[in-house]
């Protein structure tokens, strides 16, 4: 019996963001993805823009209130759920995006050994974690 009957894999991730502009120019020149599709729904309520990388999908959404709200007078903010991405070398990584601009730390004491997972955040505050390629289940 198959650990993955259907096949299953990610196609994309979809993070709230306050300014897309600004939040489309981070991923586009900080971490390299490419900017596809970008446009508006909900009657211009909702503007969108889907980015992508080899095997990676991230789109990004604007949503104006009061269309977007999920209850009365609860305000929507920009959120995700934790997203890790995987890179092959991590301490490069940390220092390639640090070279970008962009702020990366790490969990533990600074200087403790090797980076082997870091955290950032996007030009929204959203908490992006970055780790290294894990090994293949059987």
């Amino acid at each position: 019996m198959s650990d993955n009957p259907l096949g299953m894999t990610l196609h994309r991730i979809t993070a709230r963001v306050v300014d897309i502009a600004r939040a489309t120019a981070w991923y586009r020149d900080v971490l390299g993805f490419t900017v596809g599709e970008t446009g508006t729904a909900l009657d211009g309520a909702m503007r969108y823009a889907h980015l992508h990388l080899p095997g990676v999908g991230i789109s990004l959404v604007q949503l104006d209130l009061p269309a977007t709200a999920v209850a009365p007078g609860q305000a929507v903010v920009p959120c995700w759920v934790h997203p890790v991405l995987q890179v092959a070398d991590v301490p490069r990584a940390f220092e390639l995006l640090k070279q970008r601009g962009a702020h990366v730390f790490t969990r533990g004491p600074a200087g403790a050994g090797p980076v082997s997972t870091f955290l950032l955040n996007d030009s929204e505050g959203n908490e992006l974690e970055i780790v290294g390629v894990a090994p293949r289940h059987r």
